[in-house]
């Protein structure tokens, strides 16, 4: 977050790759079901940041090129990239949910499965591609609601607290900054400012973590006073990718009236093929049976009514802003709905060091 520049209160990063990261900095600590954090004194002591997740994004990108090249040459992302620049917004009817290996925020579910909604016999491998681009940026507009919807409420609540009244401490970014991935195509860059309706920003240096170490290091080094004072000088903007009003008005009304409608409309239907899924080692019955029983080694909270037990030495109802208090420890006196908090990130990684990552 250092090495591209995001520093202050309200400002947005998105990191993407096989998945989407969303992170926004706060003055306060903010935390609402399906976002994380927050994360207290980062990425500066000062700060707080929330971070939101998308599952499936470049690795669903690659594997929409995939299924379409076939056994053969893989077609290159950029004809396909030229071929749904001729698409028009919204792929002639056709609309993707993009959560294919489950969903993240605003909504988690690990049963969430991927959609397309509209196909018809006139759509192409042009259309069906731009879909999937486009439903991406759906869900980081989603993304990017929910975490300053639970900055708002934080914020609200600290002045009502507090007896202040600042507009500022509610503040929503026009403006995010990008790095990874997407930012080798430029339709998908377009798309997520036209998607988003907000200003997309891409440095010069688009390593972060290379950049951020070297920034830290150079105030460590005196040769600047400040991570402020490195951060005005090492980083620098390249691009700014600026929302189209006419694709925006279309997208508005897509993302309101239809994307934000298919994934409820769907979430009955998928978690019925989950009990249902041909091949599976065990059905979403006996899962819960596991995890219910004497076999929750783990002691995950997973659904109502099961209380989060000792994991290790700690209880991972205690993990919330990074902190793990042992004198928090679920007993039988504790609620049994407690909340857990697990990063995105946790979800992704490699569970047999989760206590590593944690």
């Amino acid at each position: 977050m250092i090495g591209l520049g995001t520093i202050r209160p309200h400002q947005i990063c998105l990191i993407t790759g096989s998945s989407h990261l969303h992170c926004l900095l706060t003055p306060s600590a903010t935390s609402a079901p399906g976002t994380w954090g927050a994360y207290r004194g980062a990425p500066l002591p000062h700060l707080n940041f929330a971070e939101g997740g998308q599952s499936s994004t470049g690795s669903l990108v690659r594997w929409v090129r995939d299924m379409i090249s076939g056994d053969g040459e893989k077609v290159s992302y950029r004809v396909l990239d030229e071929e749904a620049s001729g698409v028009a917004p919204g792929c002639d009817g056709l609309v993707a949910l993009e959560t294919w290996q489950g969903s993240r925020t605003p909504h988690t579910d690990p049963l969430a499965r991927g959609a397309f909604v509209g196909l018809t016999l006139s759509h192409t491998r042009a259309h069906i591609f731009r879909a999937i681009l486009e439903s991406v940026c759906y869900g980081t507009r989603s993304c990017f609601d929910a975490l300053e919807a639970a900055a708002a409420t934080a914020a609200a609540e600290q002045q009502q607290s507090s007896g202040t009244d600042s507009a500022a401490s509610s503040s929503k970014s026009n403006e995010v900054v990008i790095a990874g991935g997407a930012t080798r195509s430029d339709l998908w860059l377009q798309l997520h400012a036209d998607i988003t309706g907000r200003t997309f920003l891409l440095n010069e240096n688009t390593d972060g973590p290379l950049l951020g170490c070297a920034i830290l290091a150079s105030v460590g080094a005196g040769i600047y006073d400040s991570v402020d004072d490195a951060v005005e000088n090492m980083v620098r903007r390249e691009r700014r990718i600026e929302p189209r009003a006419e694709a925006r008005k279309v997208y508005d009304r897509l993302y309101e009236e239809v994307y934000l409608k298919v994934r409820p409309g769907v979430k009955s239907v998928v978690h019925a093929l989950a009990e249902l899924r041909g091949g599976a080692s065990s059905s979403v019955g006996e899962e819960r049976a596991f995890w219910g029983g004497e076999h929750n080694k783990l002691g995950l909270q997973h659904g109502n009514g099961i209380r989060c037990r000792k994991w290790g030495k700690k209880c991972l109802g205690t993990i919330r802003g990074g902190s793990m208090d042992e004198s928090l420890q679920q007993s039988d006196a504790t609620p049994r709905n407690a909340p857990i908090i697990i990063s995105p990130s946790l979800l992704a990684s490699d569970w047999s060091d989760m206590k590593g990552e944690v």
